[in-house]
C-alpha cells in the first residue's frame, strides 16, 4: 500500500529524475537543485516497510551524459548540483568519470569539484590513484595528482601501483630520491601478480637510480627478463622522467633509456634492443631474488 501510494503521488525515481531534466533545459537552476534534493531523499528512505535506506545510486551518470552535462554547466547552482550528485552517487567510479570529462568542459569549475571530491568518502585507493594518473598524464597537473595520491595512501598506505606511479611523478618533477622511496615501497609491496605493473616498476628504479648518480643494474636485469618472458602492454607513457633524463644523462644514455621504455610500451620496438651491445650482455634475474634495496638473495 505505501509503496502504490508514494507511486500515485510521483515519489518515483525515474519520474523526479525527468523533472530534474525539465528544469535543467529550462535553465532553471533552483528547480532543478530542489528536485534533485528531493530526489536524493527518497533514494536514501526505505521503499518498502521495514526495508533499510537504499543509497542504490542516481539512475545515470553525468559523466557519461555529455550533452545533459553541459546543460548543467550553463546555471550558476552547477557546483552545487554536482557536489550533491557525486555525494549521493554510490557507484564512484561514476564520480570520478564526472570529473574527468568536467576539466574538457570548464576547468574552473573542474578545480572546485576536485577539492570536493578530495573528500568524498567511499572513494577506493584504486579509483584515486586512477584520478591521479588522469591528472598528470593527460592534465599535466602534478600538484594536483600529488594531492590524490595522497588522499589514497591514507586508504591504503600499501598499494603498489599508486606507489609506483607516485615514485614516477616525483622523479618527472625533479625529486629524484623521494621517487627512489617511493618505488622501493612498490617493489616490496608488490604482489608480482600483474607482471606489467613490475616491470614497470622495475625501469623505473633502474633510470631512477642512474639518474641520482646511483645506478643499480640489478632493475635493468628483471626489465630484461620481463622483455623476454612477455607482458600486457599498458596504455601509458614515461614523458615525465624521460624529460628528467634528457636533462641530465649524457646523450647515450638518454637513447638507450628512451629505447627501453619504448620495449616496454611496444613489443615491436624490443628487436631494436637486441642490436645493443649493452642490452646483449646483460643477464636477466629473476625479481623473486631482489630486495627493495637492490640487493640480491640467494637463491
Amino acid at each position: 500500500i505505501e509503496a502504490r501510494l508514494l507511486r500515485s503521488l510521483g515519489h518515483v525515481p525515474r519520474l523526479i529524475e525527468n523533472e530534474f531534466r525539465k528544469h535543467v533545459r529550462a535553465r532553471n537552476g533552483i528547480g532543478a537543485l530542489r528536485t534533485l534534493k528531493r530526489l536524493t531523499r527518497l533514494l536514501r528512505a526505505p521503499q518498502f516497510p521495514g526495508q533499510a535506506p537504499t543509497r542504490n545510486g542516481f539512475q545515470w551518470s553525468l559523466g557519461y551524459d555529455e550533452d545533459f552535462l553541459k546543460q548543467i554547466l550553463k546555471l550558476s547552482e552547477a557546483l552545487e548540483i554536482l557536489k550533491l550528485y557525486a555525494e549521493n552517487n554510490s557507484v564512484r567510479f561514476e564520480t570520478i568519470t564526472l570529473a574527468k570529462k568536467l576539466h574538457e568542459l570548464n576547468e574552473n569549475l573542474a578545480t572546485q569539484f576536485d577539492s570536493f571530491i578530495l573528500n568524498l568518502q567511499d572513494l577506493h585507493p584504486d579509483e584515486l590513484g586512477d584520478y591521479a594518473n588522469f591528472l598528470t598524464d593527460i592534465r599535466e597537473d602534478h600538484d594536483a595528482a600529488e594531492t590524490f595520491y595522497k588522499r589514497a595512501f591514507d586508504e591504503n598506505p600499501k598499494h603498489a601501483n599508486n606507489l609506483g606511479n607516485y615514485g614516477q611523478l616525483l622523479i618527472g618533477k625533479g625529486q629524484i630520491s623521494e621517487g627512489i622511496a617511493q618505488l622501493r615501497s612498490a617493489w616490496h609491496y608488490d604482489d608480482r601478480s600483474t607482471p606489467n605493473n613490475t616491470a614497470e616498476c622495475t625501469y623505473c628504479l633502474w633510470l631512477g637510480t642512474l639518474l641520482a648518480g646511483t645506478e643499480e643494474t640489478v632493475w635493468e636485469r628483471i626489465f630484461k627478463s620481463f622483455i623476454e618472458t612477455g607482458f600486457p602492454r599498458p596504455s601509458w607513457n614515461f614523458d615525465s622522467i624521460l624529460a628528467q633524463a634528457k636533462k641530465k644523462l649524457k646523450t647515450a644514455d638518454f637513447n638507450y633509456a628512451k629505447a627501453l621504455a619504448e620495449a616496454f610500451l611496444d613489443e615491436s620496438k624490443v628487436p631494436d634492443l637486441e642490436r645493443r651491445a649493452r642490452w646483449k650482455k646483460l643477464q636477466p634475474i629473476d625479481p623473486a631474488l631482489v630486495n627493495a634495496d637492490g640487493t640480491i638473495r640467494d637463491a
